[in-house]
């Protein structure tokens, strides 16, 4: 579902959008955020219930060295926002969409907050979780429907990433 990243040396982290434990949405497993090291030794990081969300999105290691996440929707039609440490600690949500499915991908905006799209605004969101539309979607064709992902100005360097 997205790329996968190297916070440190020979590391990898990705996401995987089925898979791992203990699902009630689907019998193959809600998803997994995994850690790689190059020689192929695999550490599931968090695996998904459903309650907490699923299918994990693409992850961001953001300047306070850990890696934000978004996630689809649970059951309930809610999608989340989470922080994971290098180490493995995933914190609860940084945000709670309620009934909004938020984009695969974040970005970290200049100011050091995450950007990001749902299936109807764009919005920014501070790493202590303080949220903010930047730009309501109407719903209609005069803007278009569903954004998939911020619009990135590509002559910046990608830690200090602008949105146009």
């Amino acid at each position: 579902m997205a790329s996968l990243i190297e916070p440190s040396p020979g590391e990898l982290w990705g996401t995987t959008f089925y898979g791992g434990d203990g699902c009630d949405l689907t019998p193959v497993g809600c998803g997994t955020v995994f850690r790689m090291q190059l020689d192929g030794d695999l550490q599931t990081m968090h695996s998904f219930n459903g309650d907490d969300g699923r299918g994990p999105r693409g992850l961001l290691l953001a300047d306070d060295g850990n890696i934000y996440f978004t996630t689809h929707p649970n059951g309930n039609g809610d999608g989340y926002v989470y922080r994971i440490s290098t180490n493995g600690n995933l914190s609860p949500p940084v945000y709670h969409f309620t009934g909004v499915q938020p984009g695969d991908t974040l970005i970290q905006g200049s100011s050091g907050e995450l950007i990001g799209v749902t299936n109807a605004e764009l919005f920014r969101l501070s790493l202590d979780g303080d949220y903010q539309t930047i730009h309501p979607f109407p719903g209609d064709a005069s803007e278009g429907l569903s954004p998939s992902s911020p619009v990135l100005e590509a002559s910046r360097s990608p830690s200090r990433l602008r949105v146009m």
